[in-house]
């Protein structure tokens, strides 16, 4: 008279299976991406230990920059740069393998800048005070 049989219908495993993949999906959509917003937010906080070294550094020296035109991380770049900038921070920050940190400046015009993930280039320019970012 009653159906004593145990377990799942297929069509309950299948209902399981569409839920469970349905948010699998989601969450590895929600996922993407967080790896450039973890490099941005890295580069940003470089960017501004950067700056900081460079304001104190330019209110000790009559608001000047030191002179040099370097990619940070590059050739002698990070010792030339750190050998103006070490009384203001205890190392300069490297960049990751994917990204490249410049330092401009000749004299009048000074600014650093990185490529982040939504931009060409975000850089922060010490005459106009403010970062910008710009896209080619």
């Amino acid at each position: 008279m009653f159906n004593n049989k145990k377990g799942f219908t297929l069509i309950e495993l299948l209902i399981v299976i569409a839920v469970i993949s349905t948010l699998s999906g989601i969450v590895i959509v929600r996922m993407t991406g967080t790896d450039d917003i973890k490099n941005d937010a890295k580069r940003n906080s470089d960017m501004e230990i950067l700056k900081d070294a460079i304001v104190a550094y330019r209110s000790n020296n009559y608001n000047d920059c030191p002179v040099m035109n370097c990619n940070i991380g590059e050739g002698s770049c990070l010792e030339d740069l750190y050998s103006f900038l070490h009384p203001f921070l205890r190392s300069i920050p490297e960049p990751d393998p994917e990204s490249v940190y410049n330092y401009f400046s000749d004299g009048s015009v000074c600014k650093i800048s990185v490529k982040l993930s939504n931009c060409q280039s975000y850089q922060y320019d010490f005459n106009e005070k403010e970062y910008s970012c710009i896209n080619d």
